[in-house]
C-alpha cells in the first residue's frame, strides 16, 4: 500500500509544470475534505485537502461516502473564480470530463461515462462522484469547493462500500495505482478546465460531453425534494441543465436531482455521493 504523501504530491506537480500557488493539507483522518476547505477563512489562493479515510464523508443530498482507508481518493479543492454563481451551471459534468481526461493520461483508456450532474460509472458500476459547493460575495466572485470520491484501489471482491453496484480503477485494469501521481494530475487538469470553463461556460464542453452521456436516451425518473418527473433523458443544453422528454412529449429543464433508470436496482445506494 502506497500511502499519501505531500512531498510526493508536491513534485508531481512540479513536474506536471503547475504553477498556480496553492496549500496542501493531508491527513490521515478527517471528517469531510469539503468540510474542512469550507470552514477556512476566505482565501483567494488556490487551496488542496486530501484524506487517508473520511469519517463523515458525503454526497449530495447530505448522504454518507464510504471512505476505507489509505485505498481510494478523496480530495477537495476550493478553487476562487473570478465569475458569479449565475455563470456556473453545468460545473459538475465539466469536472467530469476532466476527471475522465485525467485518467486516461494514466493510461485508463476505459469506456467511463459520466452520469447527470455528478457520476462517473463503469459498466453501469459506479466509479466516482462529485460533489461542489459555491459560495459568491458582492463582488460576483465564487469560492468553489469541488469534492472528488474515485475508488482506485478497492477490491469489489473483497470491499463492500455500498449496497449497489460499484468498481474501482483496480477492477477495471488489474493494476493498483499511486494516488499522489492521480491526485497531482487531476489538480493539474481540473485548474486547465476551470480555466477553459470560465471563459465559455458550458457550452464549449457540450460535444464532448455528449460522448460520455450515461443516460442518453434511457427512460429515467428524477428526484429532488418537490418530487418527481420521469421521461427519456435527451442529453443536456448548453447549459448542462438535463433534457428530459416525457410521455406527452414535453421536453422539460432539469437542474439539479437524482436520476434512477428504469433498470436500476430496486436497492437504493446510501453510501455513495
Amino acid at each position: 500500500m502506497i500511502l499519501l504523501a505531500p512531498d510526493q504530491i508536491h513534485t508531481n506537480l512540479s513536474q506536471l509544470n503547475f504553477k498556480t500557488p496553492y496549500t496542501l493539507h493531508c491527513f490521515s483522518s478527517i471528517d469531510s475534505t469539503n468540510q474542512f476547505l469550507n470552514v477556512l477563512p476566505p482565501n483567494k489562493q488556490l487551496t488542496l485537502c486530501c484524506t487517508e479515510e473520511q469519517t463523515a464523508g458525503r454526497g449530495r443530498f447530505g448522504r454518507q461516502w464510504s471512505s476505507p482507508f489509505g485505498e481510494n481518493i478523496y480530495f477537495s479543492g476550493r478553487w476562487h473564480l473570478a465569475t458569479g454563481l449565475n455563470k456556473l451551471s453545468g460545473l459538475s459534468l465539466v469536472i467530469g470530463l476532466a476527471i475522465i481526461e485525467s485518467l486516461k493520461k494514466s493510461t485508463i483508456n476505459a469506456e467511463i461515462l459520466i452520469k447527470w450532474p455528478n457520476d462517473l460509472f463503469w459498466q453501469d458500476k459506479k466509479l466516482g462522484g462529485i460533489l461542489i459547493e459555491l459560495n459568491s460575495d458582492k463582488h460576483n466572485i465564487s469560492d468553489v469547493t469541488i469534492g472528488i470520491g474515485l475508488n482506485v484501489n478497492s477490491d469489489n471482491r473483497k470491499t463492500k462500500l455500498c449496497d449497489s453496484p460499484w468498481c474501482s480503477l483496480l477492477d477495471i485494469t488489474g493494476l493498483s495505482f499511486d494516488r499522489n501521481a492521480l491526485i497531482a494530475d487531476l489538480i493539474v487538469t481540473v485548474e486547465h478546465y476551470l480555466v477553459q470553463f470560465v471563459k465559455t461556460g458550458f457550452v464549449a464542453f457540450k460535444p464532448a460531453w455528449e460522448k460520455v452521456d450515461y443516460l442518453n436516451n434511457q427512460w429515467i425518473t428524477v428526484s429532488d425534494p418537490s418530487g418527481k418527473l420521469s421521461g427519456y433523458a435527451q442529453g443536456v443544453n448548453e447549459q448542462g441543465l438535463l433534457c428530459l422528454k416525457d410521455e406527452h412529449e414535453t421536453i422539460h429543464y432539469v437542474t439539479a436531482g437524482e436520476a434512477t433508470t428504469s433498470s436500476a436496482l430496486n436497492v437504493r445506494c446510501n453510501n455513495c455521493v
